[in-house]
Formats: structure tokens, C-alpha cells, sequence
């Protein structure tokens, strides 16, 4: 931060605390109940906290603060004095619903926010305001991202501990094949699909997804639905997860590959499917998203393109989520719901913005947090890219990482998750402007970041190597009559056939005949092993 910057942004936390906040040593008598900051500055904080029953609906972090957004009553700032907890009261009539975290790029940005809302907070990184929805959601017009606060408090304990990675030393042959399948002209043509640049076939009729806007109606129905009949064509478990926000009806895809071996333990890798441009009214009929979010959507349909191929020990989630220019609203009603059902999620690849790059230079950021299960998802990220020869160059961040895409709402309810994006100091000039199309976006480091999450939720997920019998032609694990009625379909042709495949050719002489479908029969009832 420059020093310009920060004397503005010291000026405004002043002004903040003049005008709507006190401190700990505040004689003003409180309502039932105040939203608070809760500073968190000694080991055993947390826990403290989290033992007197606060609700909490943040924990948020920067390079130099550690800090809760909570609900407390005189009784509870009481208990927090008597601990010797710091803390602040940012609002005397706590208004469950009506708080949006704002994260402004520039310093002039921050006098605009407040002309939408009541600033109550601004630690550096993201500014808190009380804002009815209505005016929260004209926010991203002026190029900032929001998050809506739940009315539910988060937790503060991991819902499952994190996993320890180990570091991968030689390439996985399997995995290596996998990431090998990743090329710039899926990638290219996906992404196309999804910003408008293509006609595309949805429910068996044309169709351009000119907009994927959460509130265009059609439009943003369309667009999941294209990609739930893409998982579904590849024979995934696919399912809609229907919420309600605002007087909304909107939904998540969520396609599922059973795992083997631990089908209960659960991998995930998301991105946001929804868009928006500069206005309310551009974004219902013009918001193409190539970058944000098409890049993240196209990666995560690569993935369940490769990934539904083999097998895995640990269940494989591919998810998209709608809501997320809202406030990061169809995750949290995911997250919320995965935490009540007692999903065991062991890991989560969030993917936003994974496209742009003017400078040449591969950098990718990897936002974990503190935590440490999020941080090994981190380091082993940045693993693969080294082990796999990947051209890119990872930076974790961990003190300071943002909670402003859809892996926050995993961090609120206890699970491990990470972000991966484009470098912020490379940030692009397209965000939420009807120009994020995608001859902007940076096909070579595209394909690379691609890459790099194919062979980190592979990893994560353990892949299983399956050694089939030679003559088990459909992948099912035993010889049996399926695969000698698929040779016997091909009876008499030969070398000289279109569709020739020396697959079938048992005996090498260029011709199926019954030779080659007794060497089948020979080994009837053979299995995997």
C-alpha cells in the first residue's frame, strides 16, 4: 500500500469511528445486541470466543490485523473486557442480513461506497457497510467486488481437519496423462461457448449465452442448464441445488464422481458461472464474462471432461455456482448445506479469473488464509506446477488472502478450500465491462492455470490404477458377452473400412472374423485387478 493511500484510508478510519463507532471503554448503554470487532491478538483468542458463544459472521484477516465481525450484548463486551479483549463497536443496532464486506481497488473508491451504504469499517483490504441490498448491488459498477454477510453465524472450528500432502517427488505417470490432455483449443472453444462467442445446442435447440447475469431470468437458466447437459453427457451424477435469495430462485449445478475406496471423504473444484457488466440493466442482455467468470467455469468443465475417464479413492464434485456478483450467494447456501448434511469435504479448488495476463509473466495467486489444511492445498498446487513442468509462477498468500470469490463461504462453515486467480498486479481493465470478451484473455497462461487444476484436484482426489484384461473393450471390468457382441458388431470388416480400429484385429491379419472373436471368448470372466 503506498503511503498516499494509507493516509486516506487512515483519514476515513477515523471518520468511521467518530461517527458510528466506540471502544471498549464506550459507557453509551447498547440495545439487545451490537455488531462488534473482536481483535484477535493472542494466542488462545479464538478459542475464547468461540467458548463464550458469540455469534460470528467473519473472520477476516490482512498482513497486519486478525480480526472476528460479531454479535454481542453488554453482557458479552462485558465478558470480552474482562478477558482482556479488544474490541470495537462498528454498529449499537445489530440489523442481521443488511452487512456487505466492499473491496475497493483505489483509494477514491472508498468515498463512493459510502454514498451507497454506512461504512463501518475499513481495515485496509475490504471496507464492512450496513447497506440494503438494492443499493449494495449498484456497487460493482463502479468496478468493486461485495460479499453479503449471512444472517447465520459462521464456525470457527474446522468442520474437517485439514489433509497433509506429501510432496510428490516423481511425476505420476496417470497424472501426467491427464494433464496432457489439456489443450488451447478446448480451452479457446469452451470459454467461447460460454461468453457468447458461439451458438451452442441447449435442451437440443440453438442458443447464444449473450449473458450470464443471476438476474436475467432465461438467460442465466440457460447457462447452468448448458452446463449440467455437459456433465451429464460425460455420464456424471448431476443434480441442481435450488435456493432462494431476495425473492430469487436460482441454482447451482453439481455433478458428482463417486469415489471407490472412501466415497463418503469428498473433493471439490467450483467456480462461478454467473456474470455482470458495467450496469443492471447492460447485464441483463450484454455481459459475455470471458474472464470473469467463463475461465473458471471452462477449467472445471475440462476437469470433469478428463477426470470422469478414471477412477478415483475419494468422491470427485464438479461445481458451478450462480449469485456470485451478489455477494458470494449460491456457495454460501451450498457450504451452509454440505456443513447441516455433514458432507466430510476434504479439500476445495475454488477457480475465478484464470485467463488474463498482459505482462508475459505466469504469475497465479494462491489464496489459502491462515488455516492449515487450506495452505497444504496451496503448497500442493504449486507442487504440481513444479513437478509436472508447468509453465507458471505460484504465490501463496496466506496473512492478508481474500475472502471475495466462493471459497470463503467454505472457510465460514470449517472446510479447507483455496482460490486460485490471475495476478492482481496484473489486474485486468475488462472487469465487469461488456468488453470482458475473449480475444482479452491470454490463451497460453489460460491453458496452463487449466493444467495446473486438473492435476491438483487428480492429486487430491487419488487416482486409482485400474489394470483392465485385454479383451474388456468397454471399461467395465470383466470379459464377458457385452464385449464379444462389440467385436462380433464389427464382423468382416477390415483394414480398408473408414472406421477401422486395430483394436479388434486379434490376430493381425486385417480382417475381424471368428478367429478373432474365440481369442475374446478364451478369456471369458476375466476382471480387473
Amino acid at each position: 500500500m503506498s503511503k498516499k493511500l494509507a493516509v486516506v484510508w487512515s483519514v476515513f478510519l477515523i471518520a468511521v469511528f467518530i461517527a458510528g463507532g466506540s471502544s471498549a471503554m464506550s459507557q453509551n448503554p447498547l440495545p439487545v445486541s451490537a455488531l462488534v470487532k473482536i481483535d484477535l491478538k493472542a494466542e488462545g483468542d479464538l478459542q475464547q470466543v468461540e467458548a463464550r458463544g458469540l455469534a460470528v459472521y467473519a473472520h477476516l484477516t490482512t498482513e497486519d490485523e486478525d480480526y472476528l465481525i460479531a454479535e454481542a450484548t453488554e453482557d458479552d463486551l462485558d465478558f470480552l473486557a474482562s478477558q482482556g479483549l479488544s474490541y470495537h463497536v462498528l454498529d449499537e443496532k445489530f440489523a442481521p442480513g443488511e452487512y456487505y464486506l466492499v473491496y475497493p481497488r483505489q483509494a477514491d473508491q472508498l468515498s463512493l461506497i459510502a454514498r451507497h451504504g454506512r461504512l463501518l469499517y475499513f481495515d485496509g483490504l475490504r471496507a464492512l457497510i450496513r447497506a440494503p441490498a438494492d443499493e449494495a448491488e449498484k456497487l460493482p459498477a463502479l468496478g468493486v467486488k461485495i460479499r453479503w454477510l449471512p444472517d447465520s453465524p459462521i464456525r470457527l472450528s474446522p468442520r474437517v481437519e485439514g489433509v497433509a500432502y506429501e510432496s510428490l517427488g516423481e511425476p505420476d505417470p496417470l497424472i501426467a496423462e491427464m494433464i496432457a490432455q489439456v489443450n488451447s483449443a478446448t480451452v479457446y472453444l469452451y470459454d467461447g461457448n460460454l461468453s457468447g462467442e458461439n451458438q451452442v445446442t441447449i435442451g437440443g435447440q440453438p442458443y447464444t449465452i449473450r449473458t450470464r447475469y443471476s438476474k436475467s431470468g432465461t438467460p442465466i437458466k440457460k447457462a447452468t442448464q448448458f452446463v449440467y447437459e455437459h456433465f451429464q453427457n460425460l455420464g456424471l451424477e448431476v443434480e441442481y441445488h435450488y435456493y432462494n435469495w431476495s425473492g430469487y430462485d436460482w441454482r447451482n449445478v453439481v455433478a458428482t464422481k463417486p469415489g471407490l475406496t472412501d466415497p463418503d471423504d469428498i473433493y471439490i473444484v467450483c467456480a462461478h458461472v454467473d456474470s455482470r457488466s458495467e450496469t443492471h440493466q447492460t447485464s441483463l442482455t450484454n455481459a459475455p464474462g470471458a474472464d470473469d467468470n467463463a475461465s473458471g467455469v471452462t477449467a472445471v468443465m475440462i476437469a470433469a471432461d478428463i477426470l470422469s475417464q478414471y477412477d478415483f479413492d475419494y468422491t470427485v464434485r464438479f461445481v458451478t455456482f450462480t449469485g456470485e456478483e451478489q455477494g458470494l450467494i449460491g456457495s454460501y447456501y451450498y457450504a451452509q448445506n454440505a456443513y447441516y448434511e455433514g458432507d466430510n469435504i476434504l479439500g476445495v479448488l475454488n477457480l475465478d479469473m484464470i485467463a488474463y495476463d498482459s505482462d508475459d509473466e505466469p504469475i497465479i495467486e494462491l489464496h489459502a488464509s491462515t488455516r492449515a489444511g487450506s495452505i497444504a492445498i496451496a503448497n500442493l498446487f504449486a507442487d504440481v506446477v513444479n513437478t509436472y513442468d508447468i509453465d507458471l509462477v505460484p504465490e501463496i498468500i496466506t496473512a492478508g488472502a481474500t475472502d471475495r470469490s466462493d471459497h470463503a463461504s467454505f472457510w465460514d462453515y470449517g472446510y479447507s478450500a483455496i482460490l486460485g486467480i490471475e495476478d492482481f498486479d496484473d489486474f485486468t481493465p475488462y472487469y465487469h465491462k461488456i468488453t470482458d470478451q475473449l480475444g482479452t484473455l491470454n490463451i497460453p497462461y489460460f491453458t496452463e492455470f487449466v493444467k495446473a487444476s486438473v492435476g491438483t484436484i487428480a492429486t487430491m482426489s487419488s487416482i486409482i490404477v485400474v489394470n483392465f484384461p485385454d479383451h474388456d473393450f468397454n471399461r467395465d471390468c470383466i470379459v464377458d458377452i457385452a464385449d464379444i457382441m462389440e467385436i462380433a458388431s464389427r464382423w468382416h470388416t477390415t483394414d480398408a473400412d473408414p472406421d477401422w480400429d486395430t483394436m479388434y484385429d486379434l490376430d493381425g491379419d486385417g480382417i475381424i472374423t471368428v478367429v478373432d472373436i474365440m481369442i475374446v471368448a478364451a478369456d471369458w470372466g476375466e476382471t480387473c485387478w
